[in-house]
């Protein structure tokens, strides 16, 4: 009699359980600690920048910068965030999840055998998954630590009240926990694995099929090896960050026997193929890629997808549901009290530069943002562009703010059209990912280089736009002077204009 698919779900669910249950663990007291971190942070500085933007009223930018660099240095190692995150937890929770895939794989092998016997990972391969997971977070709160001390540098120059500035830091604070948190799974995943392959390896079992977590996150990389069967140590868990699925025994004489319930795992397979909200993808996956692979593992074994059972599985899909109507929001107003007629006396070169950088960044950051949507309105407006300012709130702009977001524009773009002539680029080839049908153009929009970022914006449903779009139309891009990507990481990103600009 076969062992069912359902037998080996339910361990594995079991084993799922508990690796939640050590995550939450860490990442409780891991993401604690950035909070009591950047708590103490504000303490610190609030006074500071303070008494800084009160001393340096009137004087020009480089001042400003020069003292919040200042005062940078009074509260140096309290903008690293992540510096006393405690070790120990991740050690916990390392040592734990091995604990508890080698569980699980006894209790998977012991259905297949009489005896099974559960082995514990070495030493050395735990210690390198605590200290790489250690080495993460830590990258991670250096890099949030520069983007730290820029928003007060930024701040500082541009004369923001620190009500503003707070936000931005308790914005990347935040940024920081769920990187960890993300961190702090990924861990969980990788050392229940080393404790699946010790206890398989250690029961005489070569092989080992992949088992997808059935869900609405279910990827291309996941579904496509779904029910596969691979040698022991070819599949390597996880394969990308937030991937749930695991592993189960397999050894070719139970599928000769009968014993393995390959009915079930062709439903399993069929299933994950059509529920994948991007196809499947057969190249190496993310994580395979970062260890320097550059295709994945060849399958020993594939389950049939063309049986009754995998057509059932398939048939048993609910429907997805139809995507809600879009309501698009009405174009914003720009009164008289927020229209400006630009600064009283022409900008400094490191005023410009300096309002470049604090719109490019607020951008990168997400175009809904109420500096994003005050670059729209100062494009519009410096530039002559017509077209939408698409917000989800509608914001009050005061004159200064207005004033600096039209600096920002023009700098952007003449920098950018700087590079070009230099480059000698005339046109580029771009891709834009929409989610539902549009007719109308923003003043503003994100395009991007790569077609795969494109499809990640664009979703299962989705389209691509392809258009070959003259440089006169960039406003700026990633390869701009003075870019810097995003929390989202590098998006090949361009800028674009519906059309050229009508002041010059």
């Amino acid at each position: 009699m076969p062992v069912r698919g359902e037998q080996l779900e339910r361990r594995v669910r079991r084993m799922d359980a508990e690796l939640s249950r050590l995550e939450r663990a860490a990442t409780r007291a891991i993401t604690g600690e950035i909070a009591d971190a950047s708590r103490r942070l504000e303490r610190e500085i609030r006074g500071l920048y303070l008494d800084a933007l009160a001393d340096t009223r009137g004087e020009d930018v480089a001042v400003r910068e020069a003292r919040a660099r200042s005062l940078l240095a009074r509260v140096e190692g309290l903008t690293d965030l992540t510096a006393d995150v405690p070790d120990g937890e991740l050690d916990v929770l390392v040592t734990g999840a091995a604990e508890a895939g080698a569980s699980a794989a006894e209790d998977e092998v012991a259905l297949y055998e009489d005896e099974a016997r559960s082995a514990r990972p070495r030493n050395t391969a735990l210690a390198a998954i605590a200290t790489t997971a250690v080495a993460a977070i830590a990258r991670n709160g250096r890099q949030h630590q520069e983007r730290i001390e820029r928003h007060v540098v930024d701040g500082l120059a541009a004369g923001r009240g620190w009500g503003q500035v707070r936000t931005d830091l308790r914005q990347e604070a935040g940024i920081l926990q769920r990187s960890a948190e993300r961190h702090v799974k990924s861990t969980s995943v990788d050392a229940s694995d080393e404790g699946h392959k010790a206890t398989f390896e250690a029961n005489g079992v070569q092989y080992e099929q992949l088992l997808a977590t059935m869900d609405e996150r279910l990827c291309g990389y996941c579904a496509n090896r779904a029910g596969r069967v691979y040698e022991l140590g070819d599949i390597q868990l996880p394969l990308h960050d937030h991937d749930r699925c695991t592993t189960v025994p397999w050894k070719r004489e139970w599928q000769e026997a009968g014993l393995t319930d390959d009915e079930w795992f062709e439903a399993h397979r069929a299933e994950s193929l059509a529920r994948a909200q991007e196809g499947q993808r057969t190249g190496a996956s993310p994580s395979e890629r970062r260890r320097g692979l550059d295709k994945a593992p060849e399958p020993v074994w594939t389950p049939r997808t063309d049986t009754v059972a995998a057509r059932e599985a398939v048939e048993r899909i609910p429907p997805t549901p139809a995507p809600p109507p879009v309501v698009r929001p009405a174009r914003p107003r720009v009164t008289e009290k927020t229209r400006s007629r630009g600064p009283t006396r022409p900008p400094t070169e490191a005023e410009r530069v300096a309002a470049r950088r604090e719109f490019q960044g607020e951008w990168v950051a997400g175009a809904r943002r109420k500096r994003s949507v005050a670059l729209k309105h100062g494009a519009q407006q410096e530039l002559g562009i017509r077209g939408l300012v698409y917000q989800t709130r509608r914001f009050n702009f005061t004159q200064a703010e207005m004033g600096r977001a039209r600096i920002a524009a023009r700098k952007m773009y003449e920098d950018t059209q700087a590079a070009f002539r230099r480059q000698g680029v005339a046109e580029v080839r771009l891709y834009r990912g929409v989610k539902t049908a549009y007719e109308d153009v923003g003043v503003i929009e994100s395009w991007t280089t790569d077609i795969n970022v494109a499809r990640k914006f664009a979703g299962a449903r989705g389209d691509i736009i392809e258009e070959v779009i003259p440089v006169e139309r960039i406003l700026i891009s990633h390869r701009s002077p003075g870019w810097r990507d995003g929390r989202f990481g590098a998006q090949s990103e361009y800028v674009v204009m519906p059309h050229r600009p009508r002041r010059q």
